[in-house]
This record gives C-alpha cells, sequence and structure tokens, in this order.
C-alpha cells in the first residue's frame, strides 16, 4: 500500500509508514538469544489445491517476534507482532545479556480491525503511542493487544 496519501491540501501517513518507521528507528544490530513461551497457534487457511489434493492444515503461530541489540548502547529491541482479534500473554526470557533494567519504553501501534486504515478525514486513526513500563527482569511475561506491533526498547545494566 502506499506509505503517503494525499489530496491538494492535505497529506497523511499509512499505518505500513508507521510500522515500517518504528522498525527502523528500533534497530539492533546483534541478534539476542531468547526464548518465548505460551505462543498460541491457530490453523493455516487451506487453499483449493490444498483441499483438492487432501492436505490438512498446518498449525501456525499467532505471534511473532524478534529481539536484537544495540552492541553499542546495550539497548535491547523486542519486536512483537500479534496477528489475531485477542489480547495474548507471552512468557519472554532474554539470555543474552546479564541483567536488564526494571523500566522498558513501550511503543504500540494498533488496530481494532485488520481492515482498518488511515485516511484524509482521520489521519491519525492508527498511530504509534508510546509509554513506560515497570518491573521487567530478564524473564517476564507481558500482555500484546490484539491486531497490535509492540516494540520494546530494554536498556540492559
Amino acid at each position: 500500500s502506499d506509505f503517503i496519501g494525499y489530496d491538494a491540501l492535505n497529506s497523511y501517513a499509512s499505518p505500513s509508514y508507521y510500522v515500517q518507521k518504528i522498525f527502523s528507528d528500533y534497530l539492533g544490530n546483534k541478534i539476542v538469544p531468547a526464548t518465548v513461551e505460551n505462543i498460541p497457534v491457530q490453523n493455516a487457511p487451506l487453499t483449493k489445491e490444498d483441499s483438492t489434493k487432501g492436505i490438512k492444515s498446518k498449525q501456525v503461530p499467532t505471534i511473532f517476534y524478534s529481539v536484537t541489540m544495540n552492541d553499542i548502547t546495550g539497548i535491547i529491541y523486542l519486536k512483537v507482532v500479534n496477528t489475531i482479534s485477542k489480547k495474548q500473554t507471552i512468557k519472554i526470557t532474554i539470555d543474552g545479556t546479564e541483567k536488564i533494567s526494571p523500566q522498558a519504553t513501550l511503543v504500540v501501534i494498533k488496530s481494532d480491525k485488520p481492515t482498518d486504515t488511515n485516511s484524509i478525514s482521520d489521519p491519525q486513526k492508527i498511530v504509534p503511542v508510546t509509554s513506560t513500563i515497570k518491573g521487567l527482569k530478564n524473564s517476564f511475561s507481558q500482555s500484546f493487544a490484539p491486531y497490535s506491533i509492540t516494540v520494546m526498547k530494554i536498556q540492559t545494566k
């Protein structure tokens, strides 16, 4: 989709633009070992060809994630995508560092429906929202909003 929409007088950024922006702003240069538990799965949709060949549906995850670190600043970037309409809580253990700060910055972009988008009449319908969370340890549980992309910016000690 287009990253920027416009008419003769106005312009707006698409949700895709914001996702690409936060993914590029919060980017590590080193992969950090991590363990994630409780990732729910769902049946992948079958194509017509699969159905005619008798292929059974595969189980696919509903949460996708990556954990990277900027090895100069020591900041860890945990990126999580929740692909379904339910809030999901998963347990995350960051194995690649001695100790993390108990406080992190959370950047979330989400929508009520996967078909939602920004428009000239509603240019701020889907935008990143930044907040702070506390109480983190190297192993913690975190909830992720429905149809969301979350970046956690975690400082190592």
